[in-house]
């Protein structure tokens, strides 16, 4: 570990990702009706089948039995020409719901995005998932694209992401959720003291930090949602664009961060 020029511990984090569709028994066609509706919700508009299947990278005629198989269970609605495709309000249950839950609205892709805009960087949003963090939303630059994607995971207890987690939490919560890891069975003391080396320092500075193989990352705890799952916001980028600007940026990711509180005022005020 060692120190950057402010007082903070700079950790050399793990670089292993875990990318979605590297496990068995995926139901492929469930996650590619997921996939169809978070599209129309990136788009904001009605769709035609070439337009779902070139986005997704589907074969025109699975694209077309997809639609039709949603269509039938009233997911989607198709217009009297059977060209456009939109959502259905069967969804509106659903999607209420997750704003509810989630700050309300689209405050969550909106900070995502924003964030991305005004540090031209990568930015991820991810949430616990098991014994890993995984990424459910990400934002890049074209230079950086592919690097990350959605559906990824990453350690709790080796990445930056995981440090920024586990820093939300106290003492005893860091020690389950260690515990809850793949790789608890190998986590020896000396690890163990460099995880909560890491932590203390995080919980100094307001963020933490880490430089993995090529990306230098920045990560932050979000406020608790109602639904009771702390979400980690990060930014990552090449070192020499990043490290300098290392409190610039854990103060701009602690700003936006706070601005999502503001955002459920004035939604419950």
């Amino acid at each position: 570990m060692n120190h950057d020029p402010l007082g903070g511990n700079i950790r050399h984090t793990s670089s292993d990702i875990r990318h979605p569709g590297e496990r068995r028994n995926i139901s492929k066609s469930a996650v590619r009706a997921l996939d169809v509706l978070e599209h129309f919700a990136a788009a904001r508009r009605p769709l035609r089948a070439t337009d779902i299947a070139n986005a997704l990278d589907l074969h025109p005629s699975s694209a077309d039995q997809l639609l039709k198989s949603m269509v039938d269970a009233a997911y989607l609605l198709i217009d009297a020409e059977g060209k456009l495709y939109r959502p259905s309000p069967r969804l509106m249950p659903f999607a209420n719901w997750l704003a509810e839950n989630y700050f309300g609205g689209d405050a969550l892709s909106k900070l995502v995005a924003s964030v991305a805009a005004r540090t031209g960087q990568i930015v991820t949003l991810a949430a616990p998932q098991g014994g890993w963090l995984q990424l459910v939303d990400v934002a890049m630059p074209p230079a950086l694209t592919g690097l990350v994607r959605k559906g990824s995971r990453v350690s709790i207890t080796s990445s930056t992401l995981g440090t920024a987690f586990l820093a939300a939490h106290d003492d005893r919560e860091i020690e389950r959720w260690i515990e809850r890891t793949p790789e608890a069975w190998r986590i020896d003391a000396a690890l163990r003291a460099e995880i909560r080396a890491s932590v203390d320092a995080a919980r100094v500075s307001g963020y933490a930090c880490g430089l993995g193989d090529s990306l230098f990352s920045i990560a932050i705890a979000l406020p608790r949602p109602a639904a009771g799952i702390r979400l980690v916001l990060g930014l990552a980028g090449q070192p020499e664009h990043v490290e300098p600007r290392t409190a610039e940026f854990g103060a701009q990711l602690r700003r936006y961060a706070d601005s999502l509180m503001d955002e459920v005022d004035s939604v419950t005020g």
